[in-house]
């Protein structure tokens, strides 16, 4: 396989719940590695302790590794002015012809017009 593709995964918090989810996710990469012929590899690196400081720091640090993707349940939520926008986009599930999804969870609220959890 010529070409690899690498993704990182940051959770909230190393927990057993979000293992299960790693474990996913290192299944998924395999059988999509053996169907599109392209290695897919899936870096998982959870904060030892529930803290936003920990979360910016391993998020800062897989962003210059320059991944092909991160995914990450954010421990704060994000909260957008009025003149500020956020752009959600994963890959295009449809051109690959498997059965795969993105979410994203959007919240309202009086004192926050969107959050992103």
């Amino acid at each position: 396989m010529a070409r690899t593709l690498r993704f990182i995964i940051i959770p909230k918090v190393a927990h057993l719940w979000f293992d299960e989810v790693n474990k996913g996710a290192q299944t998924q990469a395999e059988i999509l590695s053996s169907a599109l012929g392209v290695e897919i590899v899936v870096d998982y690196r959870p904060p030892s302790i529930c803290d936003v400081v920990e979360q910016n720091a391993i998020l800062e640090n897989a962003a210059k590794s320059h991944p092909s993707g991160i995914a990450v349940d954010p421990v704060d939520e994000v909260r957008l002015a009025d003149d500020e926008f956020l752009m959600v986009y994963g890959a295009n599930h449809g051109a690959t012809g498997k059965a795969t999804c993105m979410s994203v969870n959007v919240y309202a609220s009086e004192d926050a017009k969107m959050s992103i959890g």
